[in-house]
């Protein structure tokens, strides 16, 4: 291979990877190039990878020095994230499956036969896509990408989790930076896990009537705060003692709502940010919203069995399937923008899928025409 063929790529600021020219000239950017692109770009140093698998997330973040997709992957796991979903380890040891190389010293968890429903749209000297990911015995999802001309090559430069708002951008001098907790966020939590603890919050839950709901779970977390979980009393109520004097983020768990009287398009409690100081808060269940909608091939007819995930906000809110005619509907949900993925796998007829942001809830139902999943 001569040198006038061959082109180098620095990845990270850790390696250097050659990458082919395209003869004649660049060529569109597509779903053949982002295979071979994607795991170049989320490649990570062996050794941090191997470190991961043994400590987890005792790993800090700020060893990370270059936060590719797989690094904010990796970095997710365990979050109550939605826009991947971690699978059980294949072994259930300490490490996880062989690493796919690309060079002695560098690796992805995200190789080019993990990728499907490759989507492409390129604008002259710029690209943009999606793209589909099922890593065996790990994590499957759904991401966004972004891509640019560079000395002739085409570069990508941004990864983006639209179900939960997680991103990660290339920047000029090669490393890449996502919106996971920085450097001062770690300095935030030994400040706050100096604090005393003398501080305590009361919450009442009740339902559409005021009435109180026993069982229902609560989460209370902060940064540098470890997760606190209670559950509420026969009078609807639940005490956390022992906190330090922050602001705290309070939330109903997503699942466990204790015995509240089940209505159509219930809604839970809004989250809830206070700072304790032996203060009593009322967490009030909503009348929520409906979202209907009709998933519909590009001939029109209704896809049956598709897979509808609704979520606001950085969360999922709910997944549903759709029905013999492909209608779906989305409970509970509040006077704000979703984001709707719609994927159906193939089962003979193809694979579709559509992905919609800026959604609101309304009494008519939403068309939404699939595409074939390349």
């Amino acid at each position: 291979m001569s040198d006038s063929s061959t082109r180098w790529a620095k990845i990270g600021g850790l390696a250097l990877v050659p990458l082919l020219s395209a003869c004649g000239g660049l060529q569109p950017l597509d779903a053949a190039r982002v295979r071979e692109l994607v795991p170049v770009a989320t490649a990570v140093p062996v050794a941090l990878l191997d470190d991961f698998a043994k400590n987890g997330r005792q790993v800090g973040i700020a060893d990370f020095e270059s936060r590719t997709l797989t690094v904010v992957l990796l970095l997710a796991i365990g979050e109550p994230k939605d826009d991947f979903r971690p699978l059980p380890s294949a072994s259930g040891s300490e490490t996880t499956e062989p690493w796919v190389l690309i060079t002695p010293k560098l690796t992805t968890w995200l190789p080019g036969e993990c990728l499907r429903s490759i989507d492409v749209e390129n604008e002259g000297e710029r690209a943009q896509g999606s793209f589909r990911f099922h890593r065996a015995g790990m994590f499957e999802g759904f991401a966004e990408f972004e891509a640019e001309r560079r000395d002739g090559e085409w570069t990508l430069t941004r990864f983006r989790l639209p179900l939960v708002g997680l991103e990660t951008r290339l920047q000029a001098n090669g490393t890449w930076r996502s919106n996971l907790p920085e450097e001062r966020e770690l300095d935030e939590r030994d400040r706050v896990r100096a604090l005393p603890r003398d501080h305590r919050l009361s919450v009442r839950v009740v339902d559409l009537d005021g009435q109180p709901v026993p069982g229902a779970v609560l989460h209370l977390g902060a940064v540098g705060l470890e997760l606190r979980e209670e559950t509420t009393d026969a009078e609807g109520r639940a005490t956390f003692d022992e906190l330090p004097s922050i602001e705290i983020d309070l939330r109903l768990h997503p699942v466990q709502w204790g015995r509240v009287r089940l209505e159509p398009h219930l809604l839970a409690p809004a989250r809830e940010r206070a700072l304790p100081n032996g203060q009593d808060l009322v967490l009030a269940f909503r009348r929520g919203v409906p979202l209907r909608g009709r998933a519909l091939d590009p001939e029109g007819r209704g896809v049956a069995g598709a897979v509808v995930q609704i979520a606001s906000g950085g969360t999922r809110l709910d997944r549903v399937e759709t029905d013999a005619e492909g209608r779906w509907s989305g409970s509970g949900l509040a006077d704000a923008e979703h984001v709707i993925d719609i994927f159906s796998p193939d089962r003979g007829a193809g694979a579709w899928k559509a992905v919609l942001g800026g959604v609101r809830p309304s009494a008519e139902e939403i068309l939404v025409r699939l595409e074939p999943a390349r």
